[in-house]
């Protein structure tokens, strides 16, 4: 049986519309914000605590977005550092702070979107069976990576030093998935073990096609061989 921490909170921050990116809690990433709402979004937050929202467009082809393009739930994020680029654009790296899901969203005078975001941190409070499911969801994440480019030690290392699975959940989603569906589809899951367990039918999604590339790609190879064989 699970058991929940759950806290609950209500806050209202700037919002910058991501394009083909999802930003994870605990997660430190670099992007550089050049779209004029984003750029008084940044500048907003700047002024005030340096908090912002980051929330991924549902297109990214879309350049001006209305609240309807933009996904629901986004991350509630700290500016660790910005830089002011000579395009007026600014290069930021933004710590991820917590999940949020937004409530209203308001556009500005100045073409920024604000938002009231509201908080929901979950914590299993189940040490063995959250231990379970990281375990589990380690094994997917070895099987797919044997048909993936080599890790880096520095995320092989930390993949395996990560106990929580919700965060270990989050973790990968970053590192190794690439589809920013897949990513987005994650972050909208606020409980830690439905993620971890979405996570694992991803992982084992991805596996099987896997599997069927590379018994595709032994296939050509083979026939390739023949052709040249009775060449």
């Amino acid at each position: 049986m699970s058991y929940f921490a759950e806290k609950l909170d209500r806050v209202a921050l700037p919002v910058i519309a991501l394009r083909g990116l999802v930003v994870f809690p605990g997660i430190d990433t670099s992007f550089e914000v050049a779209r004029p709402l984003t750029v008084r979004a940044v500048e907003m937050a700047l002024k005030a605590d340096g908090f912002i929202f980051l929330v991924a467009q549902k297109d990214a082809s879309v350049e001006n977005p209305e609240p309807a393009d933009l996904h629901r739930v986004g991350v509630i994020a700290h500016i660790k550092q910005s830089v002011r680029l000579p395009d007026k654009s600014y290069r930021i790296i933004t710590e991820g702070i917590a999940r949020g899901e937004i409530q209203n969203i308001f556009r500005l005078e100045s073409g920024a979107y604000t938002a009231e975001v509201f908080r929901r941190d979950i914590v299993v409070d189940n040490p063995v069976e959250a231990d379970a499911y990281r375990r589990r969801l380690l094994h997917g994440i070895e099987d797919l990576s044997a048909f993936l480019p080599k890790l880096s030690g520095e995320v092989t290392a930390a993949l395996q030093s990560i106990e929580d699975p919700g965060f270990l959940a989050d973790y990968t989603a970053t590192n190794i998935l690439r589809k920013t569906e897949q990513k987005a589809e994650l972050l909208a899951i606020f409980d830690p073990l439905d993620r971890a367990l979405r996570l694992m039918e991803i992982l084992g999604e991805e596996l099987q096609v896997a599997k069927i590339e590379q018994k595709i790609s032994r296939k050509v190879q083979h026939h390739m061989n023949q052709q040249q064989r009775e060449v």
